[in-house]
C-alpha cells in the first residue's frame, strides 16, 4: 500500500505494485522530482530487465496502451516513478520494474494531494 501521511495523520491510502523481486522498488528517502500528466514511455528493455539506460530505446506516445498510464511522478532516483498504468486489475497481482504503479484513478487523486519536493520513503 502507498500511505499518505502528514504528520501523524493518515490522509490517504491506495493499492500499489512497488517492483518485483528481481527489480524491487528502491528502498530509501526519495524526493519528488516531476509530476507528468498524460506522460511518454521510454521502452528500454536494458532499464526494464536491468536497471540501467541504454541508447535502443522506443518512445511509447500518451494513450491507453501506455505502461505509464495517465500519470508519471520522477523521483530523484534515475528511471524510478510512481505512475499509473494501462493494466489496473494487475496491481498487487504481478511485479513492476522497480517503480511504484498504481492504478489510473488513484495516480490522479494521489497527484492531486502532492507536489514537487515532497519525500517519498520506499520501506
Amino acid at each position: 500500500m502507498l500511505d499518505l501521511i502528514d504528520g501523524d495523520k493518515l490522509l490517504a491510502s491506495f493499492p500499489i505494485t512497488p517492483g518485483s523481486t528481481k527489480l524491487p522498488a528502491p528502498k530509501g528517502i526519495w524526493k519528488i522530482l516531476g509530476i507528468c500528466e498524460l506522460p511518454n514511455f521510454r521502452w528500454d528493455e536494458a532499464m526494464l530487465e536491468h536497471g540501467v539506460r541504454s541508447t535502443d530505446f522506443h518512445m511509447i506516445p500518451i494513450g491507453p496502451r501506455n505502461p505509464v498510464g495517465v500519470m508519471w511522478m520522477g523521483l530523484n532516483k534515475p528511471g524510478i516513478g510512481i505512475h499509473g498504468t494501462s493494466s489496473p486489475w494487475n496491481i498487487g497481482r504481478t511485479g513492476s520494474h522497480g517503480c511504484i504503479r498504481v492504478a489510473n484513478w488513484d495516480i490522479i487523486r494521489l497527484s492531486a494531494m502532492v507536489s514537487e519536493g515532497m519525500k517519498v520513503i520506499i520501506r
